[in-house]
């Protein structure tokens, strides 16, 4: 959940820098600069990379039937998501200050040295937050707790199977029989499975 809400701040640190590049007075001045740059990679990242993360961690009991380490998803986020937030303004920052993208070194006269520092720093910290996800990912598969077939408490179909999942998944169909917003009711029934009546 933290990888979602995430995605949307990041996302709309791109959306937002959006228009700004799509209006003639100011692309003319913003164009093939690091503010692009920086709008690119919050929006990328806020649109793929940030949703995958949160998918992997939603996934991974169904995957390996284990539970990953809560403590260390949650350092990966609390690191990579200032991290980003940071590396991405920074960029657009230099980007204002005349930092042109698609070049190996830059004018010392910009006076951009620091923020480029900033921005380099920002980097590692997410590198550094994903080895931790890596870590947690590998170690969790052997050592984390038996998660149990639906560890979220879901009603989708996928959530009431074993995990991880077996061979054949489904080896009776299923029907949705509840409805979307009964989901807190008590006794209510989402998906049935076909009993030995029913095939």
């Amino acid at each position: 959940m933290l990888f979602t809400l995430g995605s949307i701040s990041v996302f709309l640190i791109g959306g937002l820098s959006g228009p700004i590049l799509a209006t003639a007075a100011t692309d003319l001045f913003l164009h093939d600069t690091y503010f692009v740059v920086g709008h690119f990679h919050a929006t990328i990242f806020g649109g793929f990379v940030f949703p995958f993360f949160a998918a992997i961690y939603f996934w991974y009991p169904k995957i390996t039937g284990r539970m990953y380490n809560e403590t260390l998803g949650k350092l990966h986020f609390w690191l990579m998501t200032p991290g980003f937030w940071l590396m991405s303004l920074a960029q657009m920052t230099t980007g204002t200050m005349g930092m042109r993208r698609r070049i190996a070194d830059y004018d010392p006269a910009l006076g951009v040295q620091n923020i480029q520092f900033l921005v380099t720093v920002a980097g590692f910290i997410i590198a550094f937050s994903i080895l931790i996800m890596i870590y947690n990912l590998f170690t969790s598969a052997e050592i984390g707790a038996v998660a149990g077939n639906n560890p979220w408490r879901s009603r989708s179909p996928e959530w009431q199977i074993p995990s991880p999942v077996p061979e054949h998944s489904y080896a009776k169909p299923i029907s949705v029989v509840g409805e979307p917003y009964d989901y807190g009711l008590a006794g209510s029934t989402y998906i049935a499975m076909a009993g030995a009546g029913d095939d």
